[in-house]
């Protein structure tokens, strides 16, 4: 039997869904959230436990006489986990981003955030020192600032210390894989792995490319997460003519910071007016596919793999999709010949004139036909079998 770990999210139900339809293997599933009970993670299969390393070492004490253990995201409570307990079995990281380029880790927040997104973190979000002609001020809020250099710097140190004892690493961008491997000197296997076929990231609107209302809609970033870079896509649009543009939708219904949040949506309403639509609520996944189905344009800021399921499913529809070019995901998808746009030289003529954000049947199977050879059901089948089956 395999043990998974995993944070309350959307993926794991996708997963043990996927696991019963592909390899029939026997898995033990433990969800850990701070909440009384689980908000995204439903499958009756889960155990939920609580976030302290005491409660979760107790409830797996035997972990040794697992197959193997696959940890779905290293979060802080299982890097604390891999580094305190022995574990003398395989050790599976199944990567999703954010646990490799987070903008706490030194080497990702040079390259992640971009430039004005990077001025808004540091003045709002980071501990940073503030100077003043007060010495006894001046003597504690330096205090302040070094320590949490010291708590920065000894997390990084635990999260190579765990990233070492992984022996395999699943993820689906191989470049990905090479950053943090660099990184932090791991010596782990790569497996090519994601949680989703592409066929379950459709309903029929998106199938049936079914726009209700005919708008030239945009939708910017998947969440809060300052990741996205909201602040440099907003002024990158904002130079345009958008008068052909009517609504700007911006997903901010989970993230980092409610602080952040609302300098987004200052900064969204200042820019863009009355087009600006902040989506601050969770959404069930069949309403965000209604709203998916009805975007023409989407634009991504992130530089780091994320929002893969979005995008995706925004290429099946035809979606002009837009990225920065050093994103690894934006190579993966170029590289295998999908209509991807780049951010920094086709924004301009898509916005000029609309008509090449239209929906064209060529461009949509194009799409369909190259993603179904990396993400396709029968491939997603292989992925999961050569997971869960370690030799």
């Amino acid at each position: 039997m395999n043990l998974h770990i995993a944070p309350d999210d959307k993926f794991l139900d996708f997963f043990i869904e996927n696991e019963e339809k592909y390899t029939r293997t026997k898995n033990r599933y433990i969800v850990y959230s701070s909440f009384e009970t689980l908000k995204y993670s439903k499958n009756s299969k889960i155990e939920k436990i609580g976030t302290h390393l005491d409660e979760i070492t107790e409830k797996i004490k035997d972990i040794n006489l697992y197959e193997s253990l696959y940890i779905h995201y290293l979060s802080n409570l299982t890097i604390d986990l891999l580094n305190t307990l022995d574990i003398k079995i395989p050790i599976v990281w199944i990567f999703w981003g954010a646990d490799g380029f987070s903008p706490n880790r030194k080497y990702s927040e040079k390259t992640i955030i971009l430039p004005k997104t990077k001025s808004f973190y540091r003045k709002y979000l980071k501990n940073k020192m503030i100077w003043c002609k007060n010495p006894e001020f001046l003597y504690k809020n330096y205090k302040r600032y070094k320590e949490k250099e010291k708590q920065i710097k000894s997390a990084e140190n635990k999260y190579i210390q765990a990233a070492r004892k992984v022996n395999y690493f699943a993820h689906y961008i191989s470049e990905d894989y090479e950053i943090v491997k660099n990184h932090t000197g791991f010596n782990a296997q790569f497996i090519d792995f994601n949680y989703i076929s592409i066929e379950q990231s459709l309903n029929d609107k998106i199938e049936n490319n079914i726009n209700t209302n005919n708008e030239n809609n945009v939708i910017i970033g998947n969440s809060e997460a300052f990741t996205n870079n909201h602040i440099d896509v907003f002024d990158l649009l904002a130079r345009h003519d958008l008068s052909n543009i009517d609504k700007i939708y911006c997903p901010l219904s989970y993230g980092h910071s409610d602080r952040y949040k609302k300098i987004v949506i200052d900064y969204g309403y200042q820019k863009f007016s009355d087009k600006f639509i902040p989506l601050t609520d969770f959404m069930p996944l069949n309403e965000y596919y209604d709203l998916l189905s009805n975007i023409k344009i989407a634009i991504y800021g992130i530089v780091r793999s994320q929002a893969a399921g979005n995008i995706l499913t925004l290429l099946l529809n035809g979606t002009t999709v837009l990225m920065p070019q050093k994103n690894t995901l934006y190579k993966l998808l170029k590289n295998v010949g999908t209509n991807i746009y780049s951010l920094e030289n086709d924004l301009a003529n898509i916005l000029k004139d609309l008509k090449y954000a239209n929906v064209e049947s060529e461009r949509k199977q194009k799409n369909k036909e190259k993603l179904v050879l990396l993400f396709g059901e029968e491939k997603i089948k292989e992925k999961y079998n050569n997971l869960l089956k370690l030799k």
